[in-house]
C-alpha cells in the first residue's frame, strides 16, 4: 500500500503546474532590445506582455527567446522548454487576465492590476491549470518620480576619511548616478542597500552607479572618500537619471569645509585664528581665544618673515595676512 500510495502522489504532483515565476513586475515606460534567434535586435514595448516577461526573466533569473515572423515576435523557449519540444503543436501560449489575446504579446498593452499568465501548452487545448510550466506575472507601472538625496558631514578635517550617503525614494527599476568629487578627494570603498545590483565604475573625479531595483521601493548607497590635505569649501555635485526618465540633479547636502575643528568655540572666526596660529605657532587656535598681545606677536613674526623672503607671491600673501591680523586686532577687546 506504501508502495502504490508514493506512486500515486508521484503521478498526481507531475501533473500539478510547476510556477517558474509567481510574482509582481514593476513596467517602466519605454523600451528595451531584445536580440532574436537570428541575431537581430528587436525593439519591444516594456508595458506590453512581453514586457511583463522580460521583467520577470530578470526578476526570476531565467532566460528566453524569440524568433520574428511577419505578423509579429513569437516566444519560442522559456527556462529551457522549447516549441515542438513534446509534440508538433506544443509551445509557449500567454493569457492576461484569462483570456487569450489575438495580438503577439509583443503588441498587448497591459496595465496596473494586469495579471499576465505564460504557460507551456503541449496541444491546442492546454491551459494554465493543466501545464506543466507556468509563469504569472502580476503587473504594476513604475513609479519613476525618482528623487535621490546626498547626506554630508558639515565639515572634516584635512586627511579625514568620511562617508557620503546617496539616499533614494520614490524608485524605478534602473537608474543611472553619476557623482562629481571635487579635486583632491580619494574614493576609498562603496557600499549599497535595498537595490537588488549595482554596477560600478570609476573614472577621474566621476562615480557612476548602474542600479537595478526591482521592486523600486528605493535604495541607499553610501561611499567613504579621504579629504584632501587642504583647507577649504568643497562643492559636490551629481545627477541621476530613472529608465525612461529625465535627468535630473542629485538634491540634499552640497557644500562641505575642510578645515582643523575648534575644540572651544569663541567669536573670532576661524579663518582669522589660523592666521594668527601659522605666523605665532605657539597659539593653538582650537583651544584658545587671541588676545591683542598675541596678534601683535603674529604681525611681527609675519612681517620678519616679509623681510627675508624673496618670493612675491608669498609677500603678497603675508601683506593680505596682516591686514586681516590688524582688522582683529581692533575688532577684539582682548588684551
Amino acid at each position: 500500500m506504501r508502495v502504490l500510495l508514493l506512486i500515486s502522489i508521484a503521478c498526481l504532483t507531475s501533473l500539478l503546474p510547476v510556477q517558474a515565476f509567481n510574482g509582481t513586475v514593476y513596467l517602466p515606460p519605454g523600451e528595451f532590445t531584445k536580440i532574436a534567434e537570428d541575431g537581430n535586435p528587436v525593439i519591444i514595448k516594456w508595458r506590453t506582455a512581453l514586457g511583463a516577461l522580460q521583467a520577470a526573466a530578470l526578476q526570476g533569473g531565467f532566460d528566453y527567446s524569440i524568433k520574428t515572423y511577419s505578423y509579429g515576435v513569437f516566444v519560442r523557449c522559456i527556462a529551457g522548454i522549447c516549441a515542438g519540444s513534446e509534440g508538433p503543436t506544443s509551445g509557449w501560449m500567454y493569457q492576461v487576465n484569462g483570456k487569450i489575446p489575438m495580438v503577439t504579446a509583443s503588441n498587448y498593452i497591459v496595465n496596473t492590476g494586469d495579471t499576465v499568465i505564460w504557460y507551456f501548452a503541449r496541444n491546442m487545448t492546454e491551459t494554465p491549470e493543466t501545464s506543466p510550466k507556468v509563469i504569472k506575472i502580476y503587473v504594476q507601472n513604475a513609479n519613476l518620480s525618482l528623487n535621490v538625496v546626498r547626506k554630508l558631514p558639515i565639515s572634516v578635517e584635512p586627511n579625514e576619511t568620511f562617508n557620503v550617503t546617496l539616499q533614494a525614494t520614490g524608485g524605478a527599476i534602473g537608474m543611472q548616478i553619476n557623482e562629481y568629487l571635487p579635486v583632491g578627494f580619494k574614493l576609498i570603498n562603496w557600499s549599497y542597500e535595498g537595490a537588488d545590483s549595482v554596477k560600478f565604475s570609476n573614472g577621474t573625479n566621476n562615480l557612476t552607479f548602474i542600479v537595478t531595483d526591482i521592486t523600486a521601493d528605493g535604495f541607499k548607497i553610501t561611499y567613504t572618500v579621504k579629504a584632501p590635505n587642504t583647507s577649504g569649501t568643497f562643492v559636490f555635485l551629481g545627477t541621476c537619471q530613472a529608465l525612461g526618465g529625465n535627468i535630473e540633479v542629485i538634491g540634499g547636502d552640497y557644500q562641505l569645509t575642510v578645515g582643523v575643528k575648534e575644540i572651544v568655540s569663541d567669536n573670532v572666526p576661524d579663518d582669522l585664528e589660523q592666521i594668527v596660529s601659522k605666523y605665532y605657532p605657539k597659539f593653538d587656535w582650537r583651544k584658545e581665544t587671541p588676545t591683542k598681545g598675541i596678534i601683535v606677536k603674529a604681525v611681527i613674526k609675519a612681517v620678519q618673515k616679509y623681510f627675508v623672503t624673496t618670493d612675491k607671491t608669498l609677500k603678497l600673501q603675508i601683506v593680505n595676512d596682516v591686514t586681516k591680523l590688524v582688522v582683529l586686532y581692533f575688532s577684539i577687546s582682548i588684551k
